[in-house]
């Protein structure tokens, strides 16, 4: 008998093993992960304003770092605040809000019942009132102190990587830097390009709910703005908050004018505006972004939606790296 050697499908084989393996660890501690990415995300998100400090003021690393945090901090409270006063407001309108919708709620439920669709069972639906509402606020309090908790970790964890990512006069960085750097370099441009698409929708936005009347316009606005940097699920959560209102206080037309508004104007960017920009700069398609969102928010949960197209960017460049003379291609060449 002659000895065979080694089966052409063995290295395969075991790349694929070594990549359920890993999907497996991460999907097993996917908290952790993706906090950590998220404070990645962040950092590379950052770093450009502190790097500018150090050119234009010529500060060092720690002094332009501390000037960047102190400014977005102040901004930060700054709309925190104004926020603030405009949810205090819509909070003193809610029983107004709501004596509205039980008037809708009734008249749809007539409206069914006169189409001989009998919805007996739904009439005595107890809506919620305030008191269930601070029943519920009391039973959120210990995620609202694990929120904290992992708000806090993951700002400590955004200055570690920044820190180690920012080049000091007369330092080099640290390989944890460099290899940050290579990776985040995409995504940098990606997120700007992403914030500048964002603003321009939730300023189109923000004429179209002054036009129509709609209140608290500033808040959907910048409502609208953080929540596209979450693709797809991003605009339908930002959708509902300022149609729901325009159909409280407003009717149903004036409502429909603005869900037709706001998805137009979504339209508009997701295949007119974004693809420009992103062709660009980040070379992203609507279908990865798509794949990606589904791929690694099966994995990391809802972390996976705000890091799902970074994260895709980051592994395509990690695997054409490995490809082409890396651990990968060698692998895969035995």
């Amino acid at each position: 008998m002659t000895d065979q050697g080694p089966s052409p499908m063995l290295p395969l084989l075991k790349t694929v093993a070594c990549i359920v393996i890993i999907l497996w660890g991460i999907s097993r501690t996917s908290h952790l992960v993706a906090l950590i990415l998220l404070s990645i995300l962040l950092a590379c998100s950052f770093l450009p304003l502190p790097e500018w400090f150090m050119q234009r003021f010529k500060l060092g690393k720690n002094a332009a770092i501390g000037l960047a945090v102190g400014l977005l901090g102040s901004l930060s409270l700054v709309m925190v605040f104004s926020l603030y006063e405009r949810i205090l407001r819509l909070r003193a309108d809610l029983p107004a809000y709501h004596q509205r919708f039980m008037v809708i709620y009734e008249s749809v439920l007539a409206f069914l019942h006169g189409h001989g669709i009998n919805l007996a069972g739904l009439s005595s639906l107890k809506l919620p009132t305030s008191e269930r509402i601070l029943e519920l606020s009391r039973v959120a309090i210990p995620e609202a102190a694990a929120f904290l908790g992992d708000g806090l970790l993951v700002t400590l964890l955004t200055l570690i990587f920044l820190t180690a990512m920012m080049e000091g006069s007369g330092a080099k960085r640290s390989r944890l830097g460099e290899t940050l750097r290579y990776y985040g370099g995409d995504i940098q441009r990606y997120l700007g390009v992403l914030a500048k698409t964002n603003m321009i929708a939730a300023l189109a936005n923000l004429i179209l709910f002054l036009a129509l009347g709609v209140e608290f316009p500033v808040v959907w606005c910048v409502l609208s703005f953080f929540l596209r940097f979450i693709p797809n699920v991003g605009f339908l959560i930002a959708l509902v908050p300022p149609s729901l209102v325009a159909l409280l206080v407003l009717g149903w037309k004036r409502a429909l004018l603005v869900a037709g508004g706001m998805i137009l104007l979504n339209l508009v960017m997701d295949y007119v505006v974004n693809p420009i920009f992103m062709k660009k700069s980040a070379d992203v398609s609507f279908l990865e972004m798509t794949l990606s969102l589904v791929f690694w928010g099966a994995l990391l949960g809802p972390a996976g939606a705000i890091l799902a197209v970074p994260l895709t960017m980051a592994l395509r460049k990690f695997i054409d790296r490995q490809s082409h003379g890396g651990t990968l291609g060698r692998v895969l060449s035995e």
